[in-house]
């Protein structure tokens, strides 16, 4: 036999398996019925019990206060109420009471000397001490307090009487207050004795029980440690069991209530395991407040019941296999002709065709089965002669659709290219959604400074609209030849595609022009999406380009151009709807605003980055989604442009509030298309208002009046001349700082001035300030220039004294 592979053996697994089943879901479900049964008994005996140890409890502590009460009502007639008087009588009591420990009547020590007098057990002696010293201060006990404040007998909580009995205890305490002289007679309970009460109701039981007082502190407990140390709220924290915390509150309400594993409850409530899961019965001891709880373990209970499931698995499982061997024997001697078939079958499997089938003379199901794959076997060679043809037919096409995607490569330059010297960067991405799509783009330098490109989108996708973009690039291509401007590029190419186009195909396309001496862009659209400009602070803006309808769609269509400027550093992201329209496992739209966010923010330092950060953003999105189209991508940056000649001008603004921001501006652009990098933008901004606020504050101009600032820049300085008709004022000169600062005189707007330029002068002339700041360090040329741009001076001028 071969195993699991044998007809004989699939029969005996198949016929004893779902009998198998059935006997273990029998097994499971009277295990379940015979647990709950269990458990029932199990809580019902664990009620009974608590009911047993509480009545027997409650009857010890009843007894006692009972006959205290009694005991208390000829002390209270004494005429004469001393200790030598009284401790004749408590001596009596305690011999009519063996359930109290000690007793003492305590007088209130405000009517006279403090006098208490404590008979109490020791071993089988009846002893006597006075609690009247200042080593016990009776009078400061709650058992003492409570009682003679609220005028009520009171059971104390459970307390260690160091000093008296010296033992745990709980005392009954009545006052007299009727008496000549006010006074509290007590009776106390050890808790020793309470717990080995509890240790001889529990003989013969299944159950662990423990006691707890009001505030939830244990009285009597298996874990010996644990007594008058610990309370439930902290073993709820120390055990990690929460429940516990809140048994105080609902024994407090009268509650009786259960606590299951459910709830957590495990065996270390009463120092065992917490791997073990139990249950716990809580109930009420209204005698004294306090409660009293019962554990029993789950496992306890249930092993008897696992133990017999356990033999009846056992026993079952064994009549199964003694039934699987009879029946894998039978079922072998009656299919062993089978297995002579299967090996034949085996041999047409690797294409032996001529292999001979046997049985085919026999009468029985396995001959009608052995002519069937005799007829199975003529018609195998057949079809596999026929799947060989169509497989080389396949590899013959799937090899033209490769070429074709070659081809189709060769067509768009590098996604890639070295501009070499020029102050440009450009990267592109071509993803066809098939073998080949229908997904352009194209750049080509028209001479050194001007760079044509364009990229578009066919209707269609495969190869027809791999075809038609061919043939769209190539149009494109050849009109630059002839037009330069891209409205008319576009015009050429709408006309021939337009023309013959029997099977309606358009294209979407975006054509530009981009100057890479002073970055003016012109863009003509025809139905594309459109492009994204990306600043160099990272703030993006969408390009608005009106167009006409798809090329391909009107052949007297017209396509407008419109003209843009790139600033040094800006990035041009060009797309195809492959983008936007890609699509989330959830067949959500990527769309232009995730495209926006995905830039918006970011400083990109090549064209590179930004088109890697948006591949990646669309990637992540569509989360391993198949695309649904072509996407590509073309990122041009215009890099920054090192300056061929010094840039001047100047600028007048009204003196008022805020006009800094106007100058701010003006001079951040000029800083920019001068190709200096080494001023910061930010420190800029910081001098210049600081200037400009000082001539509104301090110049005493207004709106009608006129500040003049003039600069020249260079890639590597910067210098201002500041100019107004105010009054005489200094924002070089050494003044107090408030406060008292013991930096350098001057003032903050000083500190400012010195720590982010490189060299100031101001002087009076006539009725004019004027103030001169230097960025940067000047060579002997730019130093020459600066001289002789400089405003004349007055007759007031010095000749030196620029300040750092």
């Amino acid at each position: 036999m071969n195993g699991f592979h044998s007809m004989a053996t699939r029969l005996a697994v198949y016929t004893l398996a779902p009998l198998v089943v059935l006997m273990l879901f029998a097994a499971w479900l009277d295990n379940r019925h015979a647990r709950r049964a269990m458990l029932d008994m199990a809580e019902t005996a664990a009620v009974n019990l608590a009911e047993s140890v509480s009545e027997e409890l409650q009857g010890v502590l009843r007894s006692t206060r009972t006959g205290i009460e009694a005991f208390s009502l000829p002390l209270s007639r004494l005429p004469d109420a001393h200790t030598e008087n009284v401790v004749p009588l408590i001596r009596e009591a305690l011999e009519r009471f063996p359930l109290v420990f000690g007793s003492t009547l305590a007088f209130d020590p405000s009517g006279g000397e403090p006098e208490a007098p404590y008979v109490y057990r020791e071993g089988d002696d009846i002893v006597v001490t006075s609690l009247a010293g200042d080593d016990y201060r009776y009078w400061e006990w709650p058992w003492f307090q409570q009682p003679m404040t609220t005028g009520e007998p009171v059971w104390s909580p459970p307390y260690f009487d160091d000093g008296g009995g010296n033992v745990s205890m709980v005392t009954y305490s009545v006052p007299l207050l009727s008496a000549e002289r006010k006074a509290i007679l007590t009776a106390d309970i050890r808790l020793g004795f309470l717990s080995d009460l509890v240790a001889s109701d529990l003989l013969g039981q299944q159950g662990i029980v423990f006691i707890f007082d009001e505030s939830g502190r244990l009285v009597s407990h298996p874990e010996a440690s644990w007594v008058m140390h610990e309370d439930l709220s902290t073993l709820a924290t120390t055990l990690q069991l929460p429940a516990l915390a809140n048994i105080p509150a609902a024994v407090a309400s009268g509650g009786f209530f259960w606590l299951r594993p459910a709830e957590g409850i495990n065996e270390s409530v009463v120092g065992g395991e917490a791997s073990e899961p139990g249950r716990l019965f809580i109930r009420p001891l209204n005698e004294a407040g306090w409660g009293i709880a019962v554990y029993f373990s789950d496992q306890d209970f249930m092993a008897s019941i696992n133990s017999a499931t356990r033999n009846r698995l056992l026993f079952g499982l064994g009549i199964m296999a003694l039934l699987a061997t009879i029946l894998v024997t039978v079922s072998f001697r009656s299919l062993h002709p089978l297995g002579i078939l299967a090996s034949r079958t085996r041999l047409i499997a690797q294409g032996d065709f001529s292999a001979e089938t046997p049985g085919l003379d026999r009468a029985d199901e396995i001959g009608r089965l052995s002519r069937a794959f005799h007829q199975m076997q003529l018609h195998l060679e057949h079809f596999i002669d026929d799947l060989t043809r169509e497989t080389a037919a396949r590899e013959r096409i799937e090899g033209e659709l490769s070429t074709a995607r070659q081809i189709q490569e060769s067509l768009v330059p590098s996604p890639s290219p070295d501009m070499g010297d020029l102050p440009l960067d450009l990267r592109a991405l071509l993803r066809p959604a098939r073998t080949v799509g229908g997904d352009l783009y194209n750049y080509v330098m028209l001479d050194e400074n001007r760079l044509f490109f364009v990229i578009g989108d066919v209707s269609d996708k495969g190869i027809p609209a791999a075809l038609f973009m061919a043939q769209a690039n190539a149009l494109l291509i050849a009109a630059t030849s002839h037009h330069t401007d891209p409205g008319d590029v576009l015009d050429v190419v709408n006309r021939e595609l337009s023309h013959d186009n029997e099977f309606c195909m358009f294209v979407t396309l975006m054509v530009g022009l981009l100057d890479v001496r002073d970055g003016r862009l012109t863009l003509a659209n025809a139905a594309h999406d459109p492009p994204l400009l990306l600043a160099t602070d990272g703030q993006a803006r969408w390009l608005q380009v009106d167009g006409g309808p798809p090329a391909g769609v009107d052949a007297d269509a017209t396509f407008d151009s419109h003209h843009f400027q790139l600033a040094a550093g800006d990035t041009l992201v060009l797309y195809t709807d492959g983008v936007t329209e890609a699509l989330s496992p959830a067949d959500e739209l990527f769309g232009s605003e995730r495209l926006e966010n995905a830039l918006r923010g970011h400083r990109p330092d090549s064209a590179e980055a930004v088109r890697d950060r948006l591949v990646h953003a669309v990637d992540a999105f569509c989360d391993g989604a198949e695309a649904a189209d072509d996407m590509t991508l073309l990122v041009i940056r215009q890099a920054f442009r090192a300056a061929t000649a010094d840039l001047e001008g100047d600028i007048a603004v009204s003196v008022e509030p805020g006009c800094h921001a106007t100058v701010v501006q003006r001079l951040q652009s000029v800083l920019a298309d001068s190709g200096n990098t080494r001023l910061d933008p930010a420190d800029l901004e910081l001098v210049v208002e600081e200037l400009v606020t000082n001539v509104v504050k301090y110049s005493g101009l207004g709106p009608a009046d006129t500040l003049n600032v003039r600069w020249r820049a260079s890639a590597d300085a910067l210098v201002l001349w500041l100019e107004d008709q105010g009054v005489a004022f200094d924002p070089l000169a050494d003044r107090d700082m408030p406060g008292g600062d013991d930096r350098e005189h001057g003032g903050m707007g000083l500190v400012l001035l010195r720590s982010l330029t490189d060299a100031g002068h101001y002087e009076r002339d006539g009725d004019t300030n004027r103030l001169r700041i230097v960025f940067g360090s000047l060579d002997e040329s730019a130093a020459a220039m600066e001289s002789a741009h400089s405003p004349t001076r007055g007759t007031n001028a010095p000749d030196e004294g620029d300040q750092a």
